[in-house]
């Protein structure tokens, strides 16, 4: 027979999971680990690898997650001046490998940005965009094993994504006198001669 805490606890444990959303898993790999915007890799280097996905018609937020492949190393994203910031969301090219390239195979490049899924060099953590989002009403969400796209539920916070900065008051907030309060003075200490 379980004890009295055990039993609580499970109970406990079983009410606040019964809470918690549960998402569908995500489409693909894991998101990447890295990223540098306005970089990406140098033309002699793609023509000396397999480029295992190509896609144009993607959003950026899909090229980081690695949304559409399995198991790649890097991908980079060139971004479609026509269709930036489309519904909350910027579209364009994404080209994947299962290679990686070194800091000598990148060069600079205008509307460009190259994710990892292995350290690199100078690169920057997590995936550098927001969250896929649907391309009718650009509600934020992600895209389930199926291929289909799903919201967020509502507060759901995406774990890829740190937390908005909350604005800060100027002013101190300072509280107002309450009438029924009889407010008394201290008399001031007299100086002794």
């Amino acid at each position: 027979m379980l004890s009295f805490f055990l039993r609580f606890s499970l109970l406990v444990g079983a009410a606040f999971a019964a809470q918690q959303p549960v998402l569908d898993p995500p489409l693909g790999s894991p998101p990447a680990i890295g990223y540098l915007n306005n970089t990406a890799p140098k033309q002699s280097w793609t023509k000396t690898v397999k480029i295992i996905y190509k896609t144009y018609e993607i959003q950026q937020a899909q090229c980081a997650r690695n949304i559409r492949v399995g198991k790649q190393k890097f991908s980079w994203f060139k971004i479609d001046e026509k269709r930036m910031n489309v519904k909350n969301s910027t579209y364009g090219f994404c080209f994947a490998t299962d290679r990686e390239p070194t800091p000598n195979d990148m060069e600079p490049s205008n509307l460009t940005a190259s994710y990892f899924w292995f350290n690199f060099t100078g690169m920057s953590n997590g995936v550098g965009v927001g969250p896929v989002r649907d391309p009718n009403t650009g509600v934020p969400g992600y895209n389930s094993k199926d291929g289909k796209f799903h919201p967020f539920p509502p507060g759901y916070q995406d774990p890829d994504q740190p937390s908005a900065p909350q604005p800060v008051d100027p002013k101190p907030v300072t509280n107002p006198p309450n009438p029924k309060t009889k407010r008394t003075t201290i008399p001031k200490a007299r100086a002794r001669v």
